[in-house]
């Protein structure tokens, strides 16, 4: 669905408090955009990997009812699968 986002305030956050550190649009091609100055070390951003796949398991388990130890694992193979054989062959 093009244009969709999270409604960060129906989520009660309030953004005030946080800095946005990571951004990903996926349409056609994927656009990242990541603010070294809010994670301040690559090790960090390895832990905030880890923790955004972790997230994304619950929610495929809640969206989806999928099986939250399952969709980690399938998570955990997709990227394995594109440490080996990257597709963004512009970012290596």
């Amino acid at each position: 669905m093009p244009g969709r986002h999270f409604d960060i305030d129906a989520l009660g956050i309030d953004r005030s408090a946080f800095d946005e550190a990571v951004r990903v649009l996926i349409a056609d091609g994927n656009v990242i955009v990541i603010d070294p100055e809010v994670i301040q070390e690559p090790f960090a951003l390895g832990m905030l990997c880890v923790d955004i796949m972790k997230h994304g398991a619950k929610g495929f388990a809640q969206q989806m009812g999928l099986d939250q130890a399952e969709a980690f694992q399938a998570i955990i193979a997709g990227f394995m699968a594109e440490l080996q054989n990257s597709t963004d062959h512009g970012a290596n």
